[in-house]
């Protein structure tokens, strides 16, 4: 299986005539390109996705308690733009399916303070800042 955050199982479906373009992918390298190879290569960009929360991972303090992968927006906003570019039957269905369908959503990061150290009275001593995971609603495509 290709390198990525996602395996397939038996009840994942892939677009028919890619590899990437779903819930998983079914690559066995990451060079494994389906016959609509352009769409293809804009889903296994976004899987590749480096900012983003696995199901049930908890992570920039989200808990994921969905069964898909959230990602980024950026990444989200970067495959919209792929598929636009694209501009085929096979990219627009995927496009309309992510982003219309499914309706997923995105996280962006926020920063917050987060005590880290108390008196005993419980009053806070020292704050840090960490970055959270808010969800937004991605555009429709």
């Amino acid at each position: 299986m290709a390198k990525g955050h996602k395996h397939l199982a038996k009840h994942d479906i892939i677009t028919p005539g890619t590899n990437w373009c779903g819930p998983s992918n079914r690559a066995m390298r990451y060079t494994d390109l389906g016959g609509f190879w352009e769409p293809d290569k804009c889903c296994r960009q976004h899987d590749m996705c480096a900012m983003s929360i696995m199901p049930l991972e908890h992570k920039y303090s989200y808990s994921n308690l969905r069964p898909f992968t959230l990602s980024h927006c950026s990444c989200d906003k970067r495959f919209r733009a792929c598929l636009k570019m694209v501009n085929t039957m096979a990219a627009e269905f995927v496009g309309k399916s992510f982003f219309n369908v499914i309706q997923r959503q995105c996280f962006v990061l926020r920063p917050e303070k987060v005590c880290v150290r108390r008196n005993w009275a419980g009053k806070c001593l020292e704050f840090e800042g960490r970055n959270r995971a808010v969800l937004v609603d991605n555009e429709r495509f």
